[in-house]
């Protein structure tokens, strides 16, 4: 059962109001509430599944996922891919992150946006799939920015 509890630390909006973050709580593991700055919305349970039989991954396949989250795609995913690279900007979601995401599993702090993907990749087997759930309100720029990138058309095989 989720339970919200308020904390005490104070964060400022766009405007410069202070404001109290929220936390919600699933079984141990805390999660910071949706940031609306970042476009965040968290997939449900129920739907990862159903995008792993969508994505259909091979063990010898390697992802690029941008924007993980709280981690529920990368964690159904993870045991039926070769590595995942995954990107995320908020320094409080890689955190909780970093503590329980699989071996195979890259995880980097970062504005997707802003990253070097040709070092972030450098070392990667081509073609990368790419998954994500991706931020309503930076999504066309993503797509852009993977398009950009797909160059001869050899690094990338996919996207969902």
């Amino acid at each position: 059962m989720a339970s919200v509890r308020k904390r005490s630390k104070r964060s400022r909006n766009g405007t410069g109001e202070a404001t109290k973050r929220r936390t919600i709580t699933t079984g141990e593991r805390p999660y910071p509430r949706p940031r609306r700055r970042f476009g965040q919305h968290f997939l449900e349970p129920a739907w990862t599944a159903k995008l792993v039989r969508a994505v259909n991954p091979s063990p010898d396949e390697t992802f690029l996922e941008i924007g993980p989250g709280r981690g529920a795609l990368t964690a159904a995913l993870a045991p039926h891919v070769r590595r995942i690279v995954a990107v995320e900007v908020d320094r409080d979601l890689t955190s909780t992150l970093a503590r329980q995401i699989p071996a195979n599993v890259h995880l980097v702090n970062a504005d997707f946006l802003a990253v070097d993907l040709d070092d972030l990749l450098r070392s990667e087997p081509r073609p990368l799939r790419v998954v994500g759930n991706l931020p309503y309100n930076i999504s066309s720029p993503i797509l852009f920015r993977l398009l950009g990138a797909a160059g001869d058309g050899t690094r990338f095989r996919d996207a969902t």
